[in-house]
């Protein structure tokens, strides 16, 4: 299947060239430097985080939402349907060119979930370009437009 792409993530990944800077082709199949399997979080992302919904397999069916928060550098996310597809939020780290992969495996009953374990190795005060995907297996079936957020 092919994935769905948009100008703002191309924008984004052209200006990146541009400046040397390496950053990952969202839902590449090149591995993370980094990757953890969310655990149930028993809550709701901060207000405060930086959030994103995903669409699959039209633009009126929210498939997946996740959230950045900066403060502890948590990985939120959430499937909302019952497809057996799973979500995954990933990330880079322009300075360095670090990956992040948050991989959501236990489906949508359990509500948010959440990867805790990156803290350590997300730099402070930098950037983190991140995004959220769709996958059928390893798969990819569609893609969010990168966000870039200042760590703390």
């Amino acid at each position: 299947m092919s994935l769905k792409r948009t100008g703002p993530m191309f924008a984004a990944g052209a200006a990146a060239l541009l400046m040397g800077i390496p950053l990952a082709v969202p839902a590449s199949a090149a591995p993370a430097d980094y990757t953890e399997y969310a655990k149930v979080a028993g809550a709701s992302p901060p207000s405060n985080a930086y959030c994103q919904t995903i669409y699959y397999p039209n633009p009126n069916v929210a498939a997946g939402r996740a959230c950045f928060q900066k403060y502890g550098d948590v990985f939120w996310l959430r499937d909302r349907k019952a497809d057996g597809h799973h979500v995954e939020m990933r990330g880079q780290m322009p300075s360095n060119g670090k990956k992040f992969r948050c991989h959501e495996g236990r489906g949508s009953a359990v509500g948010w979930q959440k990867c805790t374990g990156f803290a350590s190795k997300i730099p402070e005060r930098d950037k983190i370009f991140w995004w959220l995907s769709v996958y059928e297996g390893s798969n990819a079936l569609n893609t969010t437009n990168v966000q870039e957020v200042a760590t703390t």
